[in-house]
């Protein structure tokens, strides 16, 4: 099988993930003979497939063939290792780089000519990253114990120029984001956590942000939107633009506009973005077992898939690929398991992914 089948490049070793004859299978999910080194890559809009290679190359082909891939750029980096590669709708190429060294370090690199060149854009690593349905950028954000921002995810309303860091309160003790998705239809942004005592399960966000109707300058405590339903006094409210953001709780709501607890330390304006983003993530899908951790996220309709990540435990069959599905409410979801494997095999599963044909792809992580 091609290797850029599964929109991954694949790296030559002599261990191969054992045990796919005895996966219990179901429609629409394939699983490929990969190794452990699995190179990021993905396709453009016109095709082209971009990919890392590590240690520090950077790969395309115009033709989007893998065997046609060629070195167009080198990292002037030593890194420990790159978490995230994607593309946005506009073209440009996010790579997040882990850097080498203590403390931990990492970057978000940004390029405008399809790899050839990157900019730093950010000073944190991700793990994930995704475009919603109104263009804005999310990451989740990695080795978040050497960070200023804590567990959070970071967003993006100009095309990764700037990013501002969204973090939900139930997520303050909590180590770094394992996975993120947008679903393309309903615009649902979904996260998962890891690792030590991490909240098991993944987190939804409807994508609920009001657009300022007026700047607010520094020193106000009042902000107006466009819409307040939803809002209420006690809830945590973002305001942000493209560079700013400051955090605080509402107080009452009158007419379209929302009183604060503190007054904004910093301006935000209409013209660069303004929005107003609610804390009101919900904790959707979650084990049946506790401690049962996902990364990879995937959609089928309505249905969200996870991999699961969870280390050895006292069952039969490891748990690879679970189901859930989301009506939209806020009813906690305990998803059933679409793919296993002998625990003799594997213990978890990283990515889940959809191919350009249409497919989904995963693999096993060997003992």
């Amino acid at each position: 099988m091609n290797p850029g089948d599964v929109g991954r490049t694949q790296r030559q070793t002599n261990h191969e993930y054992g045990g796919v004859d005895n996966l219990r299978r179901v429609p629409g999910i394939v699983v490929n003979r990969l190794t452990h080194h699995i190179t990021l890559s993905a396709w453009d809009a016109q095709g082209r497939l971009i990919a890392f290679e590590p240690p520090n190359k950077i790969l395309r082909s115009d033709n989007g063939v893998p065997a046609t891939l060629r070195i167009v750029h080198e990292l002037d980096y030593e890194l420990r290792d790159a978490r995230a590669l994607f593309i946005g709708a506009d073209g440009c190429v996010f790579l997040s780089i882990v850097l080498r060294g203590f403390p931990v370090r990492g970057l978000i690199l940004r390029s405008e000519d399809h790899g050839s060149t990157f900019t730093v854009v950010h000073d944190h690593a991700v793990w994930g990253m995704d475009q919603d349905r109104y263009g804005f950028l999310w990451a989740g954000a990695y080795y978040t114990h050497e960070s200023r921002y804590g567990c959070c995810l970071f967003k993006s309303i100009d095309s990764g120029r700037h990013w501002i860091p969204v973090q939900p309160a139930a997520w303050r003790n909590q180590d770094h984001v394992h996975g993120l998705a947008c679903h393309p239809q309903n615009g649902y942004v979904y996260a998962t956590l890891g690792d030590q005592d991490a909240q098991d399960g993944c987190w939804r966000w409807k994508h609920s942000w009001r657009a300022l109707a007026a700047d607010v300058a520094a020193g106000d405590r009042a902000i107006s939107v466009t819409r307040t339903e939803g809002l209420a006094p006690g809830g945590a409210l973002l305001v942000h633009d493209a560079e700013r953001y400051w955090s605080a709780t509402i107080v009452a709501v009158e007419g379209a506009r929302v009183v604060l607890d503190r007054p904004a330390p910093v301006p935000v304006e209409c013209r660069h973005g303004g929005q107003a983003v609610p804390d009101d993530w919900v904790h959707k899908f979650r084990g049946r077992d506790d401690g049962e951790q996902y990364i990879g996220i995937g959609f089928d309709g309505s249905d969200v898939l996870l991999t699961s990540d969870t280390p050895a435990r006292a069952m039969d069959a490891r748990l690879l690929v679970m189901r859930g599905h989301d009506d939209g409410d806020d009813t906690v979801v305990h998803p059933e398991p679409v793919l296993t494997c002998a625990r003799s095999h594997a213990w978890g599963v990283f990515f889940l992914r959809r191919g350009r044909d249409g497919r989904l792809w995963t693999a096993m992580r060997p003992n």
